[in-house]
């Protein structure tokens, strides 16, 4: 399967981890309809070949050196606002896709799919990126959940250092109590079932 222009996609993969991205360069490259120009390791990678090869789409893993994740897709949308971005990570999580999607990911695929069906999303992604009216507007991401307090970002910093609840409380100058009721908040709006999961997510998304 082609475009309607009758040449190829041209790709970018961005991946570190190198097996899995040769794997998927090999993979992708034999399948028809699609062209891999270049691949990378990193965030900022993602943002040089994207202007050196204004490919159709870039595949992008979440857990890459350099900036977070939604920083990457932002710049690329404004870098390279014909390239549609597919996010390609291990991470099934509905707050870490919503937030991608907000800021400007064309599609949200984990790495649970097949090939053929990586592939179908692929030339999904570029229909719907080139039927998107130039110019249109990210919507920022909605502020039902995902979207910390003040208070709960000063308290997700301090998660993230590895600070107990009674040295937050000592910190802010709060109870451990209201310490513990920030922390179910986050756990919550996160989508996270711990300390460690939370950060990591919050590292995702930029927050911490």
């Amino acid at each position: 399967m082609t475009e309607t222009s009758g040449r190829p996609i041209r790709l970018v993969i961005v991946d570190d981890h190198a097996l899995f991205r040769q794997g998927l360069v090999t993979l992708l490259d034999a399948a028809h309809g699609l062209d891999v120009c270049a691949e990378g390791a990193t965030g900022d990678e993602a943002v040089d070949l994207a202007a050196r090869f204004t490919p159709d789409a870039l595949l992008l893993d979440v857990d890459l050196p350099g900036p977070p994740a939604q920083t990457t897709v932002r710049t690329l949308g404004r870098g390279a606002p014909g390239t549609a971005i597919v996010i390609v990570t291990v991470h099934d999580d509905p707050v870490l896709r919503r937030q991608l999607l907000a800021a400007g990911a064309t599609a949200y695929v984990t790495k649970a799919v097949g090939i053929e069906q990586l592939v179908t999303d692929i030339h999904l992604a570029v229909r719907k990126h080139r039927a998107r009216p130039t110019g249109t507007a990210v919507e920022p991401p909605a502020p039902v959940s995902g979207v910390l307090s003040p208070r709960e970002h000063e308290v997700m910093r301090l998660v993230a250092m590895a600070m107990g609840n009674a040295a937050i409380a000592e910190r802010l100058s709060i109870s451990e109590g209201t310490v513990k009721r920030h922390t179910s908040s986050i756990y919550a709006k996160l989508g996270a079932v711990s300390r460690i999961d939370a950060t990591r997510k919050a590292q995702l998304l930029g927050l911490v």
